[in-house]
């Protein structure tokens, strides 16, 4: 686990709001000279703390569809593991990818126009791999959120930042050079005007402008950082309720949503109820927090299950384009 000092969580609460700001914003809000910034922020890289910066972006601007795949294998030899990993990780429609305990080995995000798109890619997904599945389930996801991480540095009177990717919206007609932006933010949420206006074969200008488009339209969300969980001391777990009285179901979820550590939320059909992860230190932690909610609304929650994140392959919003 990294030792983090005040100013190292400082930096790190402010790229997961906002991972493009450059090294004299970011000093300004932490208070810090910029080259001590930048260093503390380098030396998070070199330590892979921090793994990289994307750009949080709605697909359903794009008239995409978006869906949730648990997989639980069976007994699978070590290298049909890796070679099933690498084929999900490269997969251009596979945007979340993660590995966890509990019921499920595997849990993804995978996005498509429709709902045969998907059956193409689950129909040679399991011709090359469904021999080793024991179980799986899937589900549509309705809405998705994600939230920044305050349990890193509180702020007084600063809410949790929303990042909300996932809705029902109106649908946007772009051209090739905003998705060639989008393409090179995408992999690096941090690449300078000049190096993107590079990428992209337009002036930094007409970069900027397009940027600030993107932005106003709300197909550009966002910009956050990657964290390595266990380096900071914390473990993910994924949570799933299933609700005894549903008129309760708006009240449970903005209890849960006050977390602090909450970091996703997600709405699904033909699934649990409540749908959420959350960043804590441990077991213990966990249960406490789970204990909690089960307290505050003894007669309305039936039962949860909760899978915890061993390893985070993959977060680009941007694969399927």
């Amino acid at each position: 686990m990294a030792y983090l000092d005040s100013l190292d969580r400082k930096i790190l609460y402010e790229l997961d709001r906002n991972s493009r700001q450059n090294y004299f914003e970011l000093a300004k809000k932490v208070k810090a000279k910029k080259d001590t910034v930048k260093y503390r922020i380098e030396r998070m890289i070199k330590n892979r703390l921090i793994t990289g910066f994307y750009t949080v972006i709605d697909y359903s601007k794009f008239g995409f569809m978006s869906f949730r795949l648990y997989i639980k294998l069976s007994d699978i030899p070590l290298l049909k593991i890796q070679e099933l990993v690498e084929y999900l990780k490269n997969h251009k429609n596979v945007t979340i990818f993660y590995r966890t305990t509990g019921n499920w080995d595997f849990t993804l995000s995978v996005w498509m126009r429709d709902i045969w798109g998907y059956e193409v890619f689950w129909n040679d997904l399991t011709e090359r791999f469904g021999c080793y599945f024991l179980d799986y389930h899937l589900a549509l996801k309705t809405k998705y959120t994600e939230f920044s991480r305050s349990y890193l540095y509180q702020k007084q009177d600063e809410e949790k930042k929303q990042f909300t990717i996932l809705q029902k919206t109106e649908k946007f007609d772009l051209d090739t050079t905003d998705f060639k932006i989008l393409t090179a933010l995408s992999k690096n949420a941090r690449c300078s005007l000049v190096d993107t206006s590079k990428k992209c074969g337009i002036s930094v200008v007409t970069c900027r402008s397009r940027i600030k488009s993107l932005i106003k339209k709300k197909i550009i969300i966002g910009f956050r950082a990657v964290l390595d969980y266990e380096m900071l001391g914390y473990r993910l777990f994924k949570v799933d309720i299933w609700i005894q009285n549903m008129k309760k179901k708006q009240e449970i979820m903005e209890y849960v949503l006050s977390h602090p550590n909450v970091t996703y939320v997600q709405t699904t059909i033909i699934t649990s109820d409540i749908e959420f992860d959350i960043e804590v230190e441990g077991i213990l932690e966990f249960t406490a927090v789970m204990d909690q909610i089960r307290k505050c609304f003894p007669n309305d929650i039936k039962r949860y299950e909760y899978y915890m994140l061993i390893e985070n392959y993959k977060i680009n919003y941007l694969s399927s384009l």
